[in-house]
């Protein structure tokens, strides 16, 4: 095996509630050949090591997708310069969705670039670098939705136990009544 060949990436899994949650990714990840994983359970993500040549991506991901989970797609928009006509935006839109894992679509009218990518497969990095090969400049717009879903999910599990808690209190103290002296 060739130290060259092997790559090392980081992908975010959703869906993982414990401990052995993790194990079981992790368990999948390595069954596969020429992989080293370690997923860590608090910030949700999955550490690979894998050989290029023997390993794919896709195959990561579907080893993930086998233990039940999946890999949280990612939304950026990025702001587009010297656009000047449709063919610009249709340029820039072919070298976006030939990246793997990403689906782009280019709005001339905006000059702005709305993209869906799996992270660990391209970072937003290599979406500016492809915008720059064609000609344009871009630069990421700041979008706070990744921190909005967390809170969404945070704010579910909170009513969701206060839900659960009013519910339960009053067998609690029906059960108090029943064992009083």
């Amino acid at each position: 095996m060739n130290s060259s060949s092997f790559r090392q990436i980081e992908l975010p899994i959703e869906g993982m509630t414990c401990a052995a949650c993790a194990a079981r990714i992790e368990k999948n990840l390595n069954k596969l050949s020429d992989v080293q994983a370690s997923v860590n359970f608090t910030n949700e993500k999955a550490h690979v090591n894998y050989d290029e040549k023997q390993v794919n991506t896709g195959t990561l991901i579907n080893a993930i997708e086998h233990a039940g989970f999946y890999i949280g797609p990612r939304s950026v928009q990025l702001q587009l310069h010297k656009m000047t006509c449709a063919a610009c935006a249709e340029h820039i839109e072919k070298a976006l969705n030939k990246l793997p894992g990403v689906t782009a679509t280019v709005n001339i009218a905006t000059e702005t670039a709305k993209i869906n990518f799996t992270p660990g497969l391209v970072t937003v990095e290599n979406l500016i670098d492809a915008v720059i090969k064609t000609g344009y400049r871009a630069n990421e717009i700041s979008d706070s939705s990744h921190i909005t879903r967390r809170q969404a999910a945070y704010q579910a599990k909170l009513r969701l136990f206060w839900i659960s808690t009013i519910f339960t209190l009053p067998l609690a103290l029906q059960m108090g009544y029943v064992y009083r002296p």
